[in-house]
């Protein structure tokens, strides 16, 4: 069986390099025979040179044709499940981030300075009398570890997380563990990001911390899940190259139900707005599938969204600790969310420069 997948898969790779050469040939047949003659060989085949080399001409002779790459990048996922490298293929068209699995060179010393570094954070808003809860978002490939369908996962990614849980335990972060009854997948297949039911799940358990902290939230916030059904384009389809190819060579896209909130305030028009009570700095995961929706109807009051898209680990909330500290003065608790693959990545520039000053 293994044997008979292996020449299917050298046959289609075949079969795709002879139609990219028909494309390119169509129009541009004065390069074409030059090109082959140049590039083509046993062994740039054999590493993959040849391929690369298609699309570099490509490039060049075609710069404004997307309709070939777009081709191209989708023969090379239907029949041999190829990505590109920041994506991997599981099956039943789910894909991963490839950073999330792969061993990162002194990922365990990223590790343990972000430990220093949340524990720095942790002291800095309790002189402030600011309470504090932290949520590590899970791997997707850890959640959703049936789709992954023989992608390796490195010894670094299955470990961090207990690693992490073990070095930060004594530290003063009351930490959320939101895979805690995980509603299965929870994940979108084409992104990185938690689907509605997870985002939905997350703001539950958070929504039950906060109130611990604050006690019960008083104020009326409506729920609206609209019944239309609306397709999501995915972060990690954008990756792969597919979001222009046919739909016949591409995962299906995710489906979402949008969802609103309406908060009712009290006081007239010309009273001043109280400050809300909480503040969420997240990721990019706390500004998708509806978490800060759900996080206020979860927890029955308006919370101040400072979340950013690629702020990593800490990225959100040093920015409110260095461009707006006095947040802290007026703000009851925060809540500091972060997708536990950052753990083991390089620092930020911003991150050297905090941890520097302990």
């Amino acid at each position: 069986m293994l044997r008979k997948t292996r020449l299917f898969s050298a046959l289609s790779f075949l079969l795709l390099i002879f139609a990219g050469l028909i494309a390119i040939s169509y129009h541009a047949v004065q390069n074409i025979d030059k090109f082959i003659e140049e590039k083509l060989s046993f062994n740039t085949l054999v590493d993959g040179r040849f391929t690369s080399a298609i699309d570099r001409h490509i490039d060049e002779i075609l710069p404004a044709s997307k309709t070939i790459n777009s081709f191209i990048d989708g023969m090379l996922y239907w029949t041999i499940g190829d990505t590109g490298p920041q994506v991997r293929a599981g099956c039943d068209g789910w894909l991963f981030l490839a950073e999330e699995l792969r061993e990162i060179p002194n990922g365990e010393t990223y590790l343990a300075q972000r430990v220093k570094l949340a524990e720095k954070i942790a002291k800095q808003l309790k002189q402030h009398g600011t309470k504090l809860i932290v949520v590590p978002v899970p791997d997707k490939a850890a959640l959703a570890q049936e789709q992954l369908c023989g992608i390796r996962v490195s010894q670094q990614a299955q470990h961090r997380k207990q690693q992490w849980d073990e070095m930060s335990a004594s530290l003063e972060l009351n930490q959320v563990d939101i895979s805690s009854d995980w509603p299965h997948p929870g994940y979108w297949r084409t992104d990185t990001h938690w689907d509605q039911q997870g985002a939905h799940h997350a703001a539950r358990l958070i929504g039950q911390e906060v109130e611990l902290k604050l006690g019960s939230g008083e104020q009326k916030i409506q729920l609206d899940v609209l019944t239309q059904d609306k397709e999501r384009g995915g972060d990690l389809t954008k990756l792969a190259g597919l979001t222009e190819t046919l739909s016949l060579f591409s995962p299906a896209p995710d489906i979402e139900k949008p969802v609103s909130v309406a908060i009712e305030r009290s006081g007239g028009l010309l009273d001043d707005t109280p400050v809300p009570a909480v503040v969420l700095a997240g990721s990019s995961y706390s500004l998708n599938s509806y978490f800060h929706e759900y996080l206020q109807a979860e927890t029955s009051q308006e919370i101040v969204q400072k979340s950013m898209a690629g702020g990593g680990f800490a990225g959100a909330i040093l920015d409110l600790i260095e461009t707006n500290p006095q947040i802290f003065d007026q703000v009851k608790l925060i809540i500091w969310e972060w997708p536990e693959r950052v753990l083991t990545q390089p620092l930020s520039a911003q991150e050297k420069i905090f941890i520097s000053d302990m």
